[in-house]
């Protein structure tokens, strides 16, 4: 159970990561 929380977690984190670069790239390229 903790294990599975974690992953998600750490999902949850690397998706959040990619968001905010992929904004800071488009917004630097425009």
């Amino acid at each position: 159970m903790r294990k599975l929380f974690r992953s998600a977690k750490s999902a949850l984190n690397i998706r959040s990561g990619y968001s905010t670069y992929h904004f800071w790239y488009l917004y630097h390229h425009i």
